[in-house]
């Protein structure tokens, strides 16, 4: 479903506490923006036998506002243990700042701008390093909560 590397396994979601554990963080650091924006962020995360995701995103609180979402993912190795999986979720959501931090400044700088359109969506993966750590990325406009809402529905068809 949302995973960069090859795989017919089903990933583990993680739970919805975990989420919102992230998504307090990320509003104590960018509440100001979300209320000036009338936004808020939900987090979901994806453990695959080789692979974490983690996917944030950045929607509105009316239904029809389209969101920022980035996608984040990081290589683990099935058998390490779960101290090295929690520097993992870290190290994401350390790099998710600096995406986010990227996003927010450019939209400030554009905010009496009326004809700005936010244009830096990246709908590949791309490998990006961040304090000599690697992951991948992208930024795309999908609502994933409506679309893991649609996946539930959809599976007994």
């Amino acid at each position: 479903m949302y995973h960069r590397l090859e795989t017919d396994s089903k990933p583990v979601q993680f739970s919805k506490e975990w989420g919102e554990d992230f998504k307090s963080a990320l509003l104590k650091i960018y509440g100001e923006q979300c209320i000036d924006d009338d936004k808020t962020f939900a987090v979901f995360g994806f453990l695959y036998p080789q692979e974490m995701v983690m996917i944030i995103s950045y929607l509105g609180t009316e239904e029809n506002t389209i969101p920022l979402t980035l996608f984040l993912s990081a290589d683990v190795e099935s058998n390490k243990e779960n101290k090295a999986r929690d520097k993992i979720i870290n190290d994401l959501f350390d790099s998710a700042g600096v995406v986010f931090d990227h996003c927010f400044s450019t939209f400030k700088q554009n905010e009496n701008n009326p004809d700005f359109e936010f244009d830096e969506y990246v709908y590949d993966w791309q490998e990006f390093s961040y304090k000599k750590f690697t992951f991948h990325y992208m930024l795309t406009r999908e609502n994933v909560e409506l679309s893991l809402m649609a996946n539930e529905l959809l599976k007994d068809f």
